[in-house]
């Protein structure tokens, strides 16, 4: 599928403020399952700003973070310097039109972004470019909108993007259409045809002013979407969570992320 450079337009420096990290225990799960070491080669597409990257990028030789977003990378690149890291490879590329001469790699992830992308594509790709041992991880990643979360705080981010954007999830410039296909059925019709699943979950609490900050690092409410009416979105989701959560300014979140990893 071509990639929609609207998808998260704007969105790169909510993205940093606002998205929260992965958990260590993700790490020490990854390294130890696919044996990373200090001269490991890592692979991340749909890196974003860098949130799976900078963890790898301090257990391993290098990180290739691939992203079509060229404000995502740049934001990246900015923090690795601030961070002093100097083992990341910034590649503005789509995961379906990656350069010729990249592998191999230990191990190649995902965070949040299969979906996105043409996924039985991707997959014969990643067979070819990771090496035997070595394999993916799909990392998703889980907040309050899940069971866990508060049917009140639920309720009071739909009914704002409702309100602001319209009955229907926007996608940049289209409406989001789900896969229509599970990941799990995508995966056991590859060449690595098959897979396990590793999960950690656990509940913390946010600012409302994060949860708000949120909504503007997804595609479905990225600052281009609003507008002039950004000011106003953030006023009437801030006045909804705040009545929600009577007044507190805490938000209790439920948070689970998942691997689907899958062996070279």
């Amino acid at each position: 599928m071509p990639h929609d450079p609207t998808l998260f337009l704007g969105t790169a420096p909510y993205y940093v403020r606002f998205r929260p990290p992965y958990p260590e225990a993700l790490f020490g799960f990854l390294s130890e399952r696919f044996g990373l070491t200090s001269g490991s080669r890592v692979l991340d597409l749909g890196c974003g700003p860098g949130l799976l990257a900078f963890p790898l990028a301090r257990r391993v030789a290098q990180v290739v973070a691939a992203d079509p977003d060229k404000d995502m990378l740049s934001a990246g690149a900015q923090q690795a310097a601030a961070q002093g890291l100097s083992n990341l490879r910034w590649l503005p590329a789509p995961a379906e039109a990656l350069p010729a001469g990249l592998g191999p790699f230990r191990l190649a992830t995902i965070g949040d972004a299969f979906h996105w992308m043409d996924r039985p594509a991707v997959l014969e790709r990643l067979h070819a470019l990771t090496e035997p041992g070595g394999g993916v991880a799909l990392v998703g990643n889980r907040s309050m909108y899940g069971e866990s979360g508060s049917p009140a705080v639920r309720e009071a981010i739909a009914q704002t993007l409702s309100e602001f954007l319209g009955p229907h999830r926007r996608a940049g410039a289209r409406t989001y259409q789900p896969p229509a296909t599970a990941h799990e059925a995508v995966i056991e019709a590859s060449a690595f045809g098959s897979y396990e699943r590793w999960s950690i979950g656990w509940e913390e609490t946010w600012s409302v002013q994060r949860v708000v900050g949120f909504q503007h690092s997804a595609s479905f409410a990225a600052p281009h979407l609003l507008g002039s009416r950004l000011e106003a979105f953030d006023r009437a989701l801030t006045a909804r969570l705040e009545a929600a959560v009577n007044g507190s300014g805490q938000v209790l979140a439920g948070r689970e992320v998942t691997a689907l990893v899958l062996s070279r």
